[in-house]
């Protein structure tokens, strides 16, 4: 994933909090977060503009950890720049790891920060240790690693096998039972209304949360009990 960012500091986060309402922008989710940030043994960081880090967000009883990496910056103006991101289960194994290989803690930044939604925005409010109260707009842009619009009659195969799924065996069955028109009924209505709904809502779902999987988005809305 391209991810582009514009960070400014900002007087103070009431007025920014009324300026976003009065914008349009939906609060999200409000979470801290503890970033740990590492230098490349071979490559300097600070000279090539990229970035290593452990991040651990809390919110509530949820907790969850991601190794980021950010590449140089592509553009000058903004911080246009490739992001890679996955989760892991232990922060203090993995810096140890880190060391281990000759990578080097640099400094830790921790803040508690706000989400909020603006059209395909996502817009933060940053209360960070030490600093001044900063504001982040950011967007994701699609690099053709994690995914690319698939072709539609391969797309419509996907569908097509997930709605189906045992229906070519359990159809004949049941209209051996039932007679064709109830299942000819069912699968018209039960298609579009049950299964187009829920493919749509899931494909939605994952695209408002960067692509993530619908275990994560459950996890990150919900909690990793649900």
């Amino acid at each position: 994933m391209i991810e582009v960012e514009v960070k400014a500091k900002i007087d103070n986060f009431e007025d920014m909090r009324k300026k976003l309402n009065d914008l349009g922008a939906i609060k999200t989710k409000e979470e801290f977060q503890e970033d740990i940030y590492f230098n490349s043994p071979i490559v300097d960081f600070a000279k090539t503009d990229e970035a290593l880090r452990i991040r651990t967000t809390k919110q509530g009883d949820e907790k969850h950890i991601f190794i980021t990496y950010k590449g140089a910056k592509i553009d000058s103006e903004s911080k246009t720049r490739e992001e890679i991101e996955f989760g892991i289960e232990d922060s203090k194994k993995c810096a140890k790891t880190f060391e281990h290989i000759g990578f080097k803690k640099v400094r830790t930044v921790r803040k508690n920060r706000e989400y909020y939604a603006y059209k395909n925005f996502e817009i933060s409010l940053d209360d960070i240790e030490g600093l001044d109260p900063y504001m982040e707009i950011e967007i994701g842009l699609e690099d053709g690693n994690d995914y690319v619009p698939a072709k539609a009659p391969v797309l419509m195969g996907h569908h097509f096998s997930s709605i189906a799924g045992a229906g070519p065996i359990n159809g004949p069955i049941q209209a051996a039972v039932f007679g064709w028109v109830p299942v000819l009924l069912w699968v018209l209505i039960g298609g579009i209304f049950f299964g187009g709904v829920h493919d749509y809502g899931a494909l939605f779902a994952s695209l408002r949360h960067k692509g993530q999987s619908i275990g994560e988005v459950i996890a990150d809305s919900m909690g990793s009990k649900a």
